[in-house]
């Protein structure tokens, strides 16, 4: 055997040897992360199988004629690789009815810690292999792509993600139907799912908590960066009137942040602002303020204002006392827009 091939035999093994590592660390990320399963340990034992004829392949493309530089490729697949173990990072184990289960097998934190042992020991695997490799050919790139199909997919939950950027003490607000006062979406045009949330802060005496719209926007690797916290852009619990908590709804639509208030007695209110990020912040592009008797109308025949702020457009409705709707259409002027920070739910900055 000439040395050249002896070399080729151990840094071929070397590769066989690495991954198997990672399928074996894969295999047990699965099983904590699905609390158990057969399926996971026969997938893996197939796995095993396939490394002979993909390391065959290896050699054969390592002396081929074809095997050429690829170091794009090669950094590309890593980076795939790195952002999908980053995700890994920051899964947890999925949740099951204890009732039902044995707590030993599957007790989320504990399942949740291990998989995060076998995340180490697949970088670490990764790292050594990388190493074996040295050169970035297409070769190189075969192998990393075996490795990239081999890591599992996980959901990760935006909420639980965000706790970490909410302040201590406060929480997501519950709305009226029980539901977390939250919406899911992409506000950035990078195709990567936000996250807005309306905060609560904790009980104070003879006060009712401080409210918060929290705006968090997702990376690649499946973490979540507070973008910004309006502290002022919230009506709190008793200032709906009679009608009691005035939060109505948030939601993301059209690549924006829509944040609704309803509240009154007999006379009825509601509020709509939408927010939108752009120029490095986040603005009011549009609001829409209407009221109505809650004896012989509704919001569908109420006086109404609705502005666009980012081409100064208006259209104001009233309704005479003969039940004419009178509707008056005009513009503004574009005028400077109200960042975020600045803004305060229930008063009319964008009219002075």
């Amino acid at each position: 055997m000439t040395a050249a091939n002896k070399a080729l035999r151990d840094k071929s093994d070397s590769i066989r040897s690495n991954l198997s590592k990672i399928n074996a660390a894969v295999v047990r990320f699965n099983l904590n992360y699905n609390g158990g399963g057969t399926m996971y340990a026969h997938e893996g034992n197939r796995n095993e199988g396939t490394y002979p004829f993909y390391i065959n392949q290896y050699v054969k493309m390592t002396l081929g004629s074809d095997n050429k530089p690829n170091e794009a490729g090669y950094d590309k697949s890593l980076a795939e690789i790195n952002r999908k173990l980053e995700k890994l990072r920051h899964a947890k184990a999925y949740d099951f009815d204890n009732s039902e289960k044995s707590r030993a097998l599957y007790q989320v934190d504990k399942r949740t810690e291990e998989m995060k042992l076998y995340v180490e020991e697949m970088m670490e695997s990764i790292q050594g292999l990388t190493s074996v490799l040295q050169v970035k050919d297409q070769s190189a790139v075969y192998i990393l792509n075996i490795i990239s199909n081999s890591i599992p997919s996980v959901d990760i939950d935006p909420t639980d993600e965000i706790k970490g950027l909410i302040p201590k003490g406060w929480h997501i607000l519950e709305g009226a139907t029980g539901d977390a006062a939250q919406a899911k979406g992409d506000l950035n045009k990078d195709g990567i799912t936000d996250i807005v949330a309306i905060i609560e802060g904790p009980p104070i005496t003879k006060e009712v908590p401080s409210r918060a719209l929290i705006i968090a926007l997702g990376n690649e690797d499946g973490t979540y960066t507070n973008s910004i916290t309006a502290d002022k852009a919230v009506l709190k619990n008793d200032e709906g009137g009679v009608f009691g908590d005035p939060f109505d709804s948030i939601t993301i639509d059209r690549g924006s942040v829509l944040l609704k208030f309803y509240g009154g007695s007999n006379w009825r209110w509601y509020y709509s602002y939408r927010f939108r990020f752009q120029d490095n912040d986040w603005y009011l592009i549009g609001a829409t303020l209407g009221s109505y008797f809650n004896g012989d109308r509704t919001m569908d025949n109420a006086d109404e204002e609705d502005y666009n702020l980012l081409t100064g457009d208006y259209i104001i409705q009233t309704v005479d006392e003969n039940g004419n709707v009178i509707t008056e259409t005009g513009n503004r002027g574009a005028r400077k827009l109200i960042p975020l920070k600045d803004f305060i739910a229930g008063e009319k900055q964008f009219l002075d």
